[in-house]
């Protein structure tokens, strides 16, 4: 533009160019000095005029423009003279010449703008992708440092280090937390393998040595829990996971793991192994067993003592609660279930006694207690107990009260037997008198005497008196024994057709008698007595209904518990025994009554003496046996005695009929006839003088030997 203005016809004149839409001092944009580029201002000696004489506004584009022309008065005066134009004129033309000038020169502003523009966004961009990507980096950076940060505390917390070994170069590289569990210092330890190695506990040097190699041979991970020593000599125990980095072409270039300082574990466990042992040491001692049964899992666990009372080795059987109900004994099963059933249905704590047949047969007592565990919903969870043995203490229990009862039958037996036993000798004297005078006086009365029928009755009264005698001497201990092998079986058939008749019709009397039952060393009359006193007592039971009465026989050995459970049983050694029980089907035993059914004189019925169960605990303890007794009410009783087996084995008499108690046959000697010249007749008669001079005076005075308990020598 500076060109196209300096030509002869500007000469003289200032030219000036403004951008209206700039903002002051910024409007100029080029000024044109007149005369070879000085302003009118900077001509020595020349006027200039005092402002603008003509201008000229111009938009071109977006922006306005103006044009400015200032002419000096030697321009204005020779243009006059010359030529007559006018400045308006020329600023016209040269306004458009400008406006040309300047859109050709705006044109390439804009586009050099455009550039600037497209290159400043360009930059503009660049330099906000250069600023995320710094914030990203510094994100990054704060998040590594973050992570960092949390591996270091996390090292440090779980006390786990990391270490990286290069196969290559064999160097060793160890985390922070590797050097705090090895107790060193980055400062004045370097890693090597011959250092950790020292390291190592010498006892566990080997065993690392050989699973690393292994698990290097093979390419697998490998752990290992080893020791460690410390400068300061303290043993530390730890584990170690590591597993093989491959490089290039697969082959294994380096190890990277992990160790972890379980110094306090081992402590831990090793407490525990401790309380472990020594509650199995208390278990066994005691002899109490825990048991956990999980109700989600359907899982029972048996510690090992528990294992041991119900007879079985650790680890033999596995436990459910099927295996335990089968091991209760059968009279306690529905108790212990029902028991159970209602604690676990109100989660309360339960305690029961009971006891168990192990695999072997052995009855053990126990005492099982156990409480629920439920959640916060009221579910149950799971069960926990003990069981105790308490068989020992069961059967001092059973001594004691062996002992107590056996304490009160020597009280009794001290007042009552000597009662009893006076009396009963003192009445069987009154009774040899009657009986003898009764005899002699059916031998002077002619047959079919109407006097025959009294003394019948006489006869058959004091019959009953002496059987009631006997008896009070069964209980007091004092008759004589007559003891021989013999066999339970044949005794009791042969009393069967007794019995039968005894308790009528309406009952049945079944045997169960086995061939095996031991040979007992006893009484015959006696046990007879016993037999039939038992049956009698188990017909009054079943007095309201029919039924029938069992009667069984067998072998059976006895262990220290049921010994002392029994009637007379304490001081009794275990062993083989034979076994007779009967049993009813009546109403049972109260246990009020249960403690007075063997008192004399005891009876529930009206018309009983209440001596038939004090003569069997008579007989049995002259017998040297025990008696048992189980009672359910409404279902019946069982009454058990238990004789010792006999060592005799030679001799036995099992079918020999001995007299009914009280009565004896009375078969004279060879010589001697009878007094009346008929056969001889049984006759009653005890100890005492009446019997005597009974004998004395029907024969003659000559004497025999009886075999009467009581009288039992020879008299003249």
């Amino acid at each position: 533009m500076d060109e196209g203005l300096s030509s002869a016809a500007l000469e003289g004149v200032e030219v000036r160019v403004l951008d209206l839409d700039a903002d002051l001092p910024d409007r100029v944009l080029f000024t044109r000095p007149p005369m070879g580029g000085k302003h009118w201002e900077e001509r020595a000696g020349r006027e200039m005029l005092d402002d603008w004489t003509a201008r000229h506004d111009l938009p071109i584009g977006s922006r306005q423009w103006r044009v400015e022309f200032r002419a000096s008065p030697e321009w204005i005066e020779t243009r006059r003279s010359s030529m007559p134009i006018s400045l308006a004129s020329l600023a016209a033309a040269l306004a458009s010449w400008v406006f040309l000038s300047l859109r050709k020169g705006m044109h390439e502003r804009m586009e050099i703008e455009e550039k600037v523009a497209a290159r400043t966004q360009d930059l503009t961009r660049a330099k906000h992708h250069l600023e995320e990507l710094v914030r990203e980096r510094e994100r990054a950076e704060l998040g590594l440092l973050r992570t960092q940060y949390v591996l270091l505390a996390a090292q440090r917390l779980g006390q786990i280090g990391s270490w990286e070994r290069d196969l290559d170069s064999n160097e060793l590289v160890w985390s922070d937390e590797v050097y705090s569990i090895f107790g060193r210092s980055r400062e004045s330890f370097v890693p090597t393998m011959e250092r950790f190695m020292e390291a190592v506990h010498p006892e566990d040097r080997g065993k690392l040595q050989s699973v690393s190699e292994a698990s290097l041979k093979a390419g697998k991970p490998f752990g290992i829990e080893y020791r460690i020593l410390l400068p300061d000599g303290e043993v530390r125990h730890v584990v170690v996971h590591a597993e093989m980095v491959p490089g290039e072409h697969g082959r294994m270039s380096r190890i990277q793991g992990a160790i972890q300082d379980i110094t306090s574990r081992k402590q831990d466990e090793l407490l525990l192994l401790e309380a472990q042992s020594q509650l199995v040491t208390a278990q066994r001692l005691g002899h109490i067993g825990s048991w956990d049964y999980d109700f989600r899992r359907a899982e029972l666990k048996w510690s090992a003592e528990t294992c041991r009372i119900c007879g079985y080795e650790p680890g033999q059987v596995t436990p459910t609660p099927e295996v335990f109900y089968a091991l209760l004994h059968p009279e306690d099963r529905d108790r212990v279930k029902t028991t159970e059933a209602r604690a676990l249905q109100a989660g309360s704590f339960t305690s029961v006694e009971h006891r168990i047949v192990r695999p072997n047969g052995e009855v053990r007592w126990v005492v099982g207690r156990s409480e629920v565990q439920r959640d916060v919903q009221g579910k149950t969870l799971r069960v926990v107990g003990t069981i105790q043995d308490v068989t020992e203490a069961k059967q001092a229990e059973f001594r004691r009260q062996a002992v107590e009862r056996s304490l009160l039958e020597v009280k009794k037996l001290e007042s009552l037997g000597l009662m009893a036993g006076g009396v009963a000798h003192e009445f069987n004297n009154l009774l040899s008198g009657i009986l003898g005078s009764a005899n002699l006086v059916r031998a002077e009365l002619p047959r079919g005497s109407r006097l025959h029928e009294h003394l019948e009755r006489v006869e058959t009264s004091a019959q009953r008196a002496a059987d009631l005698t006997a008896q009070m001497l069964a209980y007091a201990g004092q008759g004589k024994l007559a003891n021989k092998p013999l066999r339970l079986p044949a005794l009791v058939r042969d009393c069967l057709l007794l019995m039968q008749a005894s308790v009528g019709k309406r009952l049945a009397i079944e045997l169960e008698l086995d061939p095996a039952t031991p040979l007992v060393l006893g009484d015959a009359s006696q046990i007879r007595m016993l037999v039939v006193n038992l049956v009698l007592n188990a017909a009054e039971a079943m007095h309201r209904s029919p039924g029938s009465i069992m009667l069984s026989s067998r072998r059976t050995r006895l262990s220290r518990v049921e010994l002392d459970a029994c009637h007379l049983g304490a001081e009794l050694p275990e062993g083989v025994y034979a076994e007779l029980r009967v049993c009813d089907q009546g109403e049972g035993i109260t246990a009020e009554d249960l403690e007075k059914i063997f008192d004399p004189f005891f009876s529930t019925r009206f018309k009983g003496r209440g001596l038939g169960l004090a003569a069997v605990l008579g007989i049995v303890r002259g017998h040297g046996g025990a008696i048992a007794v189980a009672t359910e009410i409404g279902k019946g009783s069982c009454f058990t005695v238990y004789l010792p087996e006999s060592e005799l084995m030679a001799g036995v008499e099992s079918d020999a009929r001995a007299p009914a108690v009280g009565q004896v046959e009375l078969d004279p000697p060879p010589g001697i006839a009878s007094f009346d010249g008929r056969a001889p007749r049984p006759i009653f008669t005890s100890p005492g003088v009446p019997g005597l001079n009974l004998w004395r005076r029907s024969n003659g005075g000559r004497g025999w030997e009886s075999p009467m308990g009581g009288i039992g020598r020879c008299f003249q």
